[in-house]
């Protein structure tokens, strides 16, 4: 397995300050103070051998699925690193969008994946062609792995097209992997097509990734709906 340096990550860690820094995807770092926090009344201690469990119960109750189907991250790009860990052998393929954010595709090389590009263009508005995912859809892709909002362009996938995909996905056996870590920075309202789609498949193969806390160097993510047969 072999990890290749992220050029603009680089930078974006070790470039100089700036007035307006458009980079990290958080708010400014905050102490316990500014916070309003009394250590006497920070627990820092309980149940947590498989995360929170007032946080498990409240992610699971959000995307309608069993507390046993909920795995915490620490940020989406553990999630992500887990995922590709879980379902991933050498040979296997992998359809990632494009343009997409690189962290995205480069987890899934370092673990073997061969990673096939599916084609979000401008003169369509970032609209995916269903067609074209379909002719993709070889033998050997384990997954397809896409992002709602779409990062970098912002554009959001309805969920009547988020179903379709599903269907593909589940005619052709692959695993449907989203990442939702955006979707809440929408400027309209938005909300995950997961919950309406864990109804409609339930044996799916899906893969959801929940979003992260906004304060850094503090961070949160989870998948939703780890298939049981794969825990």
């Amino acid at each position: 397995m072999e990890f290749k340096p992220i050029k603009y990550m680089e930078w974006m860690k070790t470039r100089g300050k700036t007035q307006y820094d458009l980079c990290p995807s958080g708010v400014s770092n905050l102490s316990l103070k500014e916070l309003g926090i009394d250590f006497e009344d920070l627990e820092i201690f309980g149940e947590n051998s498989y995360g929170y469990p007032p946080l498990i119960q409240a992610i699971a109750d959000r995307y309608k699925v069993q507390q046993d189907n909920v795995m915490l991250s620490v940020g989406t790009s553990h999630a992500l690193f887990m995922v590709c860990a879980l379902l991933l052998n050498g040979g296997d393929e992998v359809l990632v969008e494009k343009p997409a954010y690189e962290p995205l595709w480069a987890v899934a090389k370092a673990f073997g994946g061969r990673i096939i590009r599916l084609d979000r263009v401008y003169e369509r508005r970032y609209a995916f062609n269903l067609d074209d995912l379909e002719k993709h859809l070889s033998e050997n892709v384990k997954f397809i792995l896409l992002t709602n909002l779409h990062n970098p362009s912002g554009v959001s996938l309805s969920p009547s097209i988020l179903k379709d995909m599903a269907g593909i996905a589940k005619k052709k056996g692959v695993f449907l992997v989203v990442d939702e870590v955006y979707l809440g920075l929408s400027l309209q309202e938005e909300s995950s097509a997961f919950p309406g789609l864990n109804q409609d498949y339930p044996e799916m193969s899906w893969l959801g990734f929940s979003g992260k806390t906004s304060i850094q160097p503090l961070s949160q993510g989870a998948c939703s709906k780890v298939l049981s047969t794969f825990v």
